[in-house]
């Protein structure tokens, strides 16, 4: 809760809109908000059927700025791992390379743990060293606000040492792909294979693209719909062309009259298109393109619950493997493309 000790008109300075970058967390999908701008039936009943799980993650940056009052805030999480990493000796991987999180202190190579602000509250956590383990996700805002007090906070300097070893794990499998170093033998990881890492691409991929290809040909109901009626859309949507033109409350000539004067009701003008105008139009199509390709790509990242309280939602031997996040993100993407596929043939 937000609210001071005085009660909700004195709200506590540490809570905020939206969370803080550098923190740890506690975070689950939502597939049944996650699809709610679909008006297909059954895309919501498999929604609905999806088991979801909550995972420990680190807010490792915002997407965007944020904004009070908007419907949802994007960021890239780093997933954490209750166990060393699975080996890949295509890539030079081996499991020691991971950064344990204090008071973790179970590392092959003896490698220090990064230190958070409180201390940790589970001493089996790791990072892995692989730029795949990652997830961008839009996070809904919570009606407590955040409380930062709750955070387990890695401070800069603790940033800096982790990309420090990070950098040290890179140049280790690189010199044991050219055969200059010998890997080291370790505890067993969650996974048996690097196979399950690579099938759990980061990279949005394929399925999204055939997500958003079947979405456009069937005409659904636009993700960004609730968005433009809220008007709290994280990116900034550049005004079409027409509207740039026509909109006599908010585009003006070079002399500081509106250009909407020079229409007459049926919005036919008085005077022919000029060179300049022509040019603007070339300009702001593409760029209006571009950001509604950035919005669609930005509504494909899942729909998440946020919570700082790591102890309040998981106990330590609850800690799930995370590839399970990235299976649920795709089993997610999967269920619209399937579906609306269906539903096309």
């Amino acid at each position: 809760m937000c609210d001071g000790a005085d009660g909700p008109s004195q709200p506590k300075p540490n809570c905020f809109f939206a969370p803080m970058i550098s923190r740890y967390a506690a975070i689950q999908i939502d597939p049944v908000a996650a699809v709610q701008a679909y008006d297909y039936p059954d895309i919501q009943e498999a929604a609905r059927r999806m088991q979801t799980k909550t995972y420990v993650v680190f807010v490792d940056m915002a997407l965007g700025l944020p904004w009070p009052n908007s419907l949802w805030y994007s960021y890239s999480i780093i997933p954490v791992a209750p166990c060393p990493r699975p080996a890949d000796e295509e890539r030079g991987a081996t499991p020691d390379m991971c950064i344990p999180i204090h008071p973790n202190t179970g590392h092959p190579r003896e490698r220090e743990g990064v230190r958070t602000e409180p201390e940790f509250p589970f001493d089996n956590c790791y990072h892995w060293t692989d730029h795949r383990f990652t997830m961008d996700v839009r996070v809904r805002p919570s009606p407590d606000g955040f409380d930062d007090d709750l955070s387990y906070k890695l401070a800069p300097a603790e940033r800096t040492k982790s990309v420090r070893f990070v950098r040290e794990d890179y140049a280790r499998m690189r010199a044991i792909r050219e055969g200059h170093s010998q890997p080291v033998q370790a505890q067993p990881a969650c996974v048996s294979s690097s196979h399950e890492v690579a099938e759990s691409s980061t990279e949005l991929g394929h399925e999204v693209e055939r997500h958003k290809n079947a979405v456009i040909a069937a005409s659904a109901t636009p993700l960004g719909a609730s968005l433009d009626a809220e008007g709290s859309s994280e990116l900034p949507r550049a005004p079409a062309a027409s509207e740039a033109l026509l909109d006599s409350d908010t585009t003006q000539s070079a002399d500081g009259d509106s250009i909407g004067d020079s229409y007459d009701a049926d919005g036919a003008s008085h005077e022919p298109v000029t060179g300049s105008t022509a040019e603007e139009m070339e300009i702001w199509m593409p760029v209006e393109r571009r950001l509604e390709e950035s919005r669609r790509k930005t509504e494909l990242y899942p729909l998440v619950d946020l919570w700082y309280d790591l102890p309040a939602h998981l106990k330590q031997d609850e800690i799930p493997n995370p590839l399970g996040l990235f299976k649920e993100r795709d089993e997610l993407n999967r269920v619209p493309v399937r579906l609306i596929t269906n539903d096309l043939g």
